[in-house]
C-alpha cells in the first residue's frame, strides 16, 4: 500500500512507520524533487511511503532508491495520538 505524506507542519513517517510495523509490515520511503521543468510546470516536491510483508516487494523498492521509514516507538492508536511530537518547528 502507498502513502502519500507531503505536509509542511508535520512529518508522519515515523508513525505511520511504526502503525505499519505493529501490523508486520515493511514501510519504505522516498522523496521526489521535481527537476526545473517540473517545477515550471507547477509541480513541487513530495514525500511518499511504501508499505508491504513481501520481501521481494521491498528488494524492488530498495532497488528503486526507497529506503526503510525510521518508525517511532509508539504508533498512534485510539489511546495514543502524539502530533506535537510531529510538529516540524522552525520549518
Amino acid at each position: 500500500m502507498g502513502f502519500h505524506i507531503s505536509n509542511r507542519y508535520y512529518d508522519l513517517t515515523p508513525a505511520i512507520a511504526a502503525g505499519g510495523a505493529a501490523l508486520g509490515l515493511t514501510v519504505m520511503e522516498r522523496s521526489h524533487f521535481p527537476d526545473e521543468a517540473q517545477l515550471a510546470a507547477g509541480a513541487s516536491p513530495s514525500r511518499w511511503l511504501a508499505a508491504s510483508d513481501d520481501p521481494a516487494v521491498i528488494a524492488q523498492l530498495r532497488a528503486l532508491g526507497w529506503i526503510r521509514a525510521q518508525a517511532a516507538d509508539h504508533p498512534f492508536t485510539a489511546d495514543y495520538s502524539d502530533l506535537i511530537r510531529y510538529l516540524r518547528l522552525g520549518g
